[in-house]
């Protein structure tokens, strides 16, 4: 062969090997493309999802995952009445509070309403003829997830429009719905704990021996409480392991750093720690009280209260930190009444103050040493809950439909508040004239599960 062509044919040889690979290429992405179109699935389209914690002050009941019942600030030194609003009552379950300080609230037996901040109402949307059993959760991607009452678990928009709608086949009452940093969801319905993916899916089932009391995230992973007090890992494979027990059964469950917080048996304070296993109680009430079902935990404080309306305040190994007696000497109305078990009233801060909705009284803010002050015209005949909103406000709602914002005193910054150690008022103020909302836009119902 002369020279020159053997020098083209050289020259050939890597051109050649370039166009082999680009055939190959176009081969395997045909069979890629054919395959993804057999198994329905677009191989063009991405698929975006929201991750991370959700943008809310108080995502889900109880203030937080950890069931905390804290506020990620201060009370300011003296707060006053912001804003009142009402909707159709009764309120059952606590609200949830984005990081706009949008409420979302179900009410009226089975209407689910967004206010604004002012108080206004955004819209309305009705879910059917009962009201869902458990509170709803705002999701990584700002949407709100309601477990309803006909066992579909809906995602709806700040819109008010209907996302999602996926039916579990769970049959029970509902205890939590916690939403997950991965953007979906975990729900706990009877003996029953599902997780759903960021589109509503499930993706993991799993049973156990009772039923459920509590759902709580810990370090990424969710940690289930049965109502006998036997605490679960419920992994995202659908296994759910067994971490140990509180010894008995447990009314309210609430997570600092890894330890379990409970109040079990009815009288007894227990402290769980998650890494060894272990339970030891760290204050129990006299023989002839029991302790309220509900914890609110400060940075170095636990707050409980008991059936005499004594409200106390302990460390975390269980020392004695504040001992409050918020009765008086009207017999015809005890001290219990202005802790009514039946109410999730308390919040505290991220110092070292507590704030209590006392029943047909105002509200009051506990300081560390137990002196306290009242919030004007803030009484509430049945409050139902207090929740952290952004700009170091608190929202107060009543069971019959009355909502208040809380928020600091124009003069809080320059003027601290005097504290007292009066009782607090047990003769409400006159109620304050809600100001005027606009019409609500109310969408059509949902339409029943087929």
């Amino acid at each position: 062969m002369p020279p020159a062509t053997r020098g083209q044919e050289r020259a050939r040889r890597p051109l050649s090997r370039l166009l082999e690979c680009a055939r190959l290429l176009a081969a395997a992405l045909t069979v890629s493309s054919a395959t993804g179109a057999q198994m329905g699935v677009d191989a063009d389209l991405v698929q975006r999802a929201t991750v991370g914690p959700p943008a809310a002050t108080a995502p889900t009941h109880a203030s937080a995952v950890s069931r905390t019942r804290r506020a990620a600030f201060e009370f300011p030194a003296a707060m006053h009445v912001l804003w009142r609003a009402r909707v159709t009552g009764p309120i059952t379950l606590e609200p949830v509070v984005d990081d706009k300080g949008r409420i979302v609230l179900l009410h009226e037996r089975g209407t689910l309403s967004m206010l604004s901040d002012g108080g206004t109402t955004s819209w309305s949307l009705r879910l059917g003829d009962a009201t869902p059993g458990v509170s709803p959760a705002l999701l990584s991607d700002g949407t709100v997830a309601i477990y309803n009452f006909d066992d579909r678990l809906l995602r709806i928009d700040v819109a008010g429009r209907l996302v999602a709608a996926t039916h579990l086949g769970l049959k029970g009452k509902p205890a939590a719905l916690l939403p997950l940093e991965s953007g979906g969801a975990a729900l706990a319905v009877g003996d029953d704990l599902v997780r759903v993916d960021h589109r509503g899916e499930v993706v993991a089932r799993a049973s156990a021996e009772h039923t459920i009391a509590e759902l709580l995230s810990s370090r990424g992973s969710v940690i289930a409480v049965d109502n006998q007090g036997e605490v679960y890992r419920f992994h995202g494979t659908g296994v759910l392991s067994p971490e140990g027990s509180f010894g008995r059964g447990v009314a309210a469950v609430a997570l600092a750093g890894k330890s379990l917080l409970a109040v079990s048996g009815g009288q007894h304070l227990v402290s769980f720690d998650l890494d060894t296993q272990m339970a030891r109680t760290i204050h129990s009430a006299a023989a002839s009280k029991t302790l309220q079902p509900w914890l609110a935990l400060g940075p170095k404080t636990v707050y409980v209260a008991a059936s005499d309306g004594t409200l106390r305040g302990l460390s975390y190994s269980g020392r004695d930190r504040l001992r409050l007696v918020l009765g008086d000497s009207d017999p015809s109305r005890p001290g219990a009444a202005l802790l009514p078990a039946a109410t999730t009233p308390a919040l505290a801060d991220s110092g070292s103050r507590v704030m209590l909705a006392s029943a047909g009284s105002e509200t009051i803010i506990i300081e560390a040493d137990g002196s306290h002050h009242r919030i004007p015209s803030s009484a509430c005949l049945s409050p139902m809950s207090l929740t952290p909103m952004p700009r170091q406000r608190v929202l107060l709602v009543c069971r019959n439909g009355e909502v208040l914002a809380l928020a600091a005193a124009r003069s809080s910054a320059t003027e601290p508040a005097t504290p007292s150690q009066a009782p607090p008022m047990q003769t409400p103020p006159p109620p304050a004239t809600s100001p005027q909302a606009p019409p609500a836009q109310t969408a059509p119902i949902l339409p029943p599960a087929p």
